[in-house]
Formats: structure tokens, sequence, C-alpha cells
């Protein structure tokens, strides 16, 4: 009887068991560190909320609290008080308590600045890591006193008004002075005192003396500046005419302020006649009489009016 062949086919593998293929899936799926950092990541979303509310709050502490003693300003003119940036800081509520980590804490400072009287314009605020607070700052000028009824007030060569506190009575005589205004200011300091004759008076002090060098002033014998009796103009401080008057009481008409656009010599030109007048007679109280030094003409002369005369013509339509 012929032996049965045995089949050559091959067996197929027995499908492995459940147990088996989870096997296998943990091996693949197990990764230290990958389970480390989601272990972590876990971890810390659960805690940080906690750990927020019990760390310190660093802005609170006191070694970032704003120091007075380290705001540094650019270095200001011998007229600005001494306390000037402790009274700014005080004023905006900056002085104490305020981090240096706020975020708000430059524009802050810039605005309590830009607010002081003293201050034409805030340059930059850096709050550096040495915890020092560095401010750029362009400082306001005094150029004239103005004569009231209420005293004198100190003015910048545009007109702004300035803390009249902060001159002693002996100051107040060391910068050119304007008289005969009618106004008295309506605003703090700060602001622009509204009146064309305080602007325009402004403007010719700030060249007769200029950086409050009173060199020339000096040099002329001059007293004061003389506001017109109806100074409006329309409001245009380009269209007052001005007089100086000398210590000796010699009145010079010196027309329009700089910088208006006028039938006049420059200024330089008046001052260069003031100049020859001087060579030529000695004395601005020369020659004797009740004469006006008019040096507003463009024919390079100076005329010597009476003062009567003087007056009459400033009163006629024509000098209008």
């Amino acid at each position: 009887m012929a032996k049965a062949k045995r089949s050559t086919k091959p067996r197929k593998p027995a499908s492995p068991s459940r147990m088996a293929r989870l096997g296998k899936l943990l091996l693949a799926a197990y990764r230290p560190k990958a389970i480390c950092l989601i272990a972590v990541a876990i971890a810390a979303g659960f805690f940080t909320p906690y750990l927020l509310r019990h760390l310190p709050h660093l802005a609170s502490q006191p070694e970032f609290a704003l120091d007075p003693a380290n705001v540094v300003v650019s270095e200001p003119h011998d007229w600005v008080p001494e306390e000037f940036v402790q009274t700014v800081l005080e004023g905006a509520g900056l002085a104490e308590g305020k981090s240096l980590l706020d975020g708000d804490l430059a524009r802050n400072l810039a605005e309590a600045f830009a607010r002081e009287a003293w201050v034409e314009e805030v340059g930059r605020v850096e709050i550096g890591r040495d915890r020092r607070v560095r401010i750029d700052l362009k400082y306001r000028s005094p150029a004239l006193m103005v004569e009231t009824s209420r005293g004198d007030y100190p003015v910048d060569s545009t007109g702004v008004l300035l803390p009249p506190e902060d001159f002693q009575p002996i100051d107040r005589h060391r910068f050119p002075r304007v008289r005969n205004i009618q106004s008295l200011p309506h605003g703090a300091p700060g602001t622009v005192w509204r009146d064309p004759a305080v602007s325009g008076a402004a403007r010719l002090a700030a060249y007769l003396a200029p950086g409050g060098d009173m060199t020339r002033w000096k040099r002329f014998e001059l007293a004061a500046i003389i506001a017109p009796d109806d100074p409006d103009q329309a409001g245009n401080p380009n269209r007052i005419p001005f007089e100086l008057v000398t210590l000796g009481g010699r009145r010079i008409a010196w027309g329009h302020a700089p910088g208006a656009d006028s039938l006049e010599p420059s200024p330089d030109q008046k001052v260069g006649r003031l100049e020859e007048y001087l060579r030529r007679l000695g004395s601005f109280e020369e020659p004797q009489g009740p004469y006006l030094i008019d040096i507003r003409h463009f024919d390079a002369t100076i005329s010597l009016q009476r003062i009567d005369q003087a007056d009459a013509d400033s009163d006629s339509p024509r000098q209008r």
C-alpha cells in the first residue's frame, strides 16, 4: 500500500493573543523621556496657580521701588529750583510706592514733567538696569519781567508764564522789564500769557538780552521796554510798536518786535544805530531836552523828535 505524501505547504503562524499584542503596544509606547516630560507638564499645570499665589510679587519688593534720588534729569539752569525733581514727583504721586517694573511708569513720569512750568519739552525716559531713571528735558528760561498792578511776573521768550514764587525780589531786576501792560495773567504757570503786548515784549527782551546775557541791555543803560497804551492791534504782536526807556529817562522808539514782517530796519540795524549814536554823542541823554530818539526809519538816519510832538504823531491815524 502506497504511503501518503506529506504536504509541503507552509503553515500559517498562529495569531498572537490579545495579551501579546498589548505587550508589544506598551513596549513600543515606552519612552522614558517622553513620559517624564508629560508628567512634568501635568504637574506644572496643576501646581503653577498655587505657586503664583504664594510666590512674592516682584513689583511690590522694596528693591524695585522708585527712589527719587535715582531720578536723573538733564542739567537744569540756575533758575530751576533745587527741589524741582522732588516737587514734580510728589505732585504726581510718584514719590513713594511706585515700582520700576510698572509698565506705565515711563509714561507717567513723562506726563508729570511735561506739566511742570519750567519744562518746555520732555524727551526720552529711560529706566536702566541699575534702577536709575534718566529723563531728557528741555527747560524754559526767564527772558522778561512783566510789571503789572499786582507785581512782577516772569515769562520766557514766547510769553509763557513762569512760577513767580521761584524768584527772589533781587532776582526780578536781573532781566529786562516791560511796563505799561494792561492785562494780568489768567492761567497758571506754564501757560501762555494771552496778551500780544507781552509776547511781543518777550521776543524783544530775548533779542536785547539773549540767553539772559544783559551785556547789551546794560551797554545801552536801558531801564525797561514800554508797551503802547493801546496795544491790541488786532491781537497781532508783530504790529505793536514798542519803546525803550533808559535809566536817565530818555525814550527810544524801537518799533516792532524782532521777527515781525514790517517795513522797518532789522533788529541788528537798529542796534547798529544805537551804537552809532553812543559813538557820536557819548550818551543817550544828549542832547538835553525832552527828545524821543527814533531809529525806525529806512534812510539810515536817527531822528530826534520832541516828546510832545512824538506823542501827538503816535495818536494820529497815520501811526495806527
